[in-house]
This record gives structure tokens, sequence and C-alpha cells, in this order.
């Protein structure tokens, strides 16, 4: 286009992402771009759409492709002024097999006081994220554990062991055969078998000893992070 490559006009692309309240607006005179926009900034449904911006005042301005109605009519144009617009294109931005193991969990208050028995937890892979079950005083005395282990890195592996590698096993069969198609639309699911893949784990191919040793994988061997007697929980 003879006004961009006079530098009276430039193409400009609108990134939009509600989920994450991204809007960032980038300026080019180049036909082709790259944009590099940080995966936190993307999640689920974005869309993109590209204009022909004035960076100038142009007086006179006409365009034998304008619709009919606005045929042999001149135009003043100012900087800013939108002079074509793109139809915008949507993207879905899958991201969840980024996230951590920890980001695909939910603890939740079971609402049957008989199940799980006190002092224990309950699975459920029935949502996107996967809802660890328990009584009210198990939640409770978990979730101040966890929000310990938030200052003191010590008593992140205690947790690990606690729930999350009991969780991950239990899943991992879960994940195999038939389990497969039941839930890979799922959040979690995606998730998991990202971190296996990652760690080239074929998760159909486990056997019962296979998925012991794959959950410890995928954790990065929680229990060779316990810190030593002399250290303690606080790490000292």
């Amino acid at each position: 286009m003879g006004l961009i490559a006079q530098k009276r006009a430039a193409y400009g692309i609108v990134v939009r992402c509600t989920a994450t309240h991204t809007r960032m607006f980038h300026r080019t005179h180049k036909e082709s771009t790259r944009l590099e926009i940080a995966s936190r900034e993307l999640h689920e449904r974005m869309e993109c759409c590209a204009y022909v911006v004035a960076e100038k005042h142009i007086p006179n301005f006409r365009n034998a492709n304008m619709n009919a109605e606005f045929a042999g009519r001149r135009f003043s144009i100012e900087p800013g002024d939108v002079l074509a617009v793109c139809e915008p294109q949507s993207y879905y931005c899958d991201l969840d097999a980024l996230a951590p193991i920890g980001s695909i969990l939910e603890f939740v208050r079971s609402r049957d006081p008989n199940l799980p028995k006190p002092g224990e937890f309950a699975i459920s892979w029935e949502r996107q994220k996967i809802h660890i079950l328990m009584q009210a005083e198990d939640k409770a005395k978990y979730d101040a554990w966890r929000e310990l282990a938030r200052n003191r890195a010590a008593l992140l592996p205690h947790l690990l062991l606690g729930v999350h590698f009991s969780m991950l096993t239990e899943t991992l069969r879960e994940m195999r055969g038939e389990g497969a198609s039941a839930h890979e639309g799922k959040k979690w699911f995606r998730t998991i078998t990202h971190a296996c893949e990652s760690a080239d784990i074929d998760i159909d191919g486990l056997d019962d000893s296979g998925i012991l040793s794959a959950a410890q994988k995928i954790l990065k061997c929680p229990l060779g992070k316990l810190p030593s007697r002399e250290k303690g929980v606080n790490g000292d």
C-alpha cells in the first residue's frame, strides 16, 4: 500500500485476551511481523485483528476500493484514523499443559459426613480440576500446613508425599486405557499428560510398579528432598 511505503500510514495489530485482561497494540510498516507475548498474558480464547492506521494528516484521501456509497468522495484523514480493518481472527490458547501439578488440584470439604473417613481423603476426576475431598477438620489442618509451606520450603516434600503422591498414582491408573477417553478434554488430564511426555513416560505402558516410579519422577522425587534430621523442617 502506497501510504504505508511512504510511512503516512502503518499496519496496526490488536491482540485481546478477555481471560487475562490483556490488550496490546503493535504498529509496523512491514507486511509481515512477529509478536512475542508472555505465556501468562494469554489463556483460553484470544482475538487478533489487523488494521491500517493513518500516521500523518492526509488531505483529499480517496480509495478506489471503497464501498459504492462512498465512491468519488474525498476525506480529510487525521493521525490515528482507521483506513482499513481485517476480519478478526480468534484462537484458543491452551496453556493448561504447562501448569504445575498443584494448579490442577482443588481441596474440597466433603458434603458427606461419612465419606471419606476422618483422617483419609478421596479423589474425584469429574471436573476440570482434580477434587481432593476431605472432612472439614482434616481440610482445615491441611490448609494450615499448606500455608506454612509457602514460607518454609522444607515442608513442601511432606505435603507432596502426604497427598500429591497418592493422588498422582491413582490418577495415572485412572488415565490408562479407557480412562483416557473419559477425561481427555479436562484441564487436569492435559497437564498430567504433558508432565508425562516431558518425563518420557508412556502412561499406557505403565504397570503398577511403573506407576509408582512415574509418580515420583513427575514430582521430582520428593523423598530425596526431605530435610536432614539435623536441619529439621525449619531448614536451620
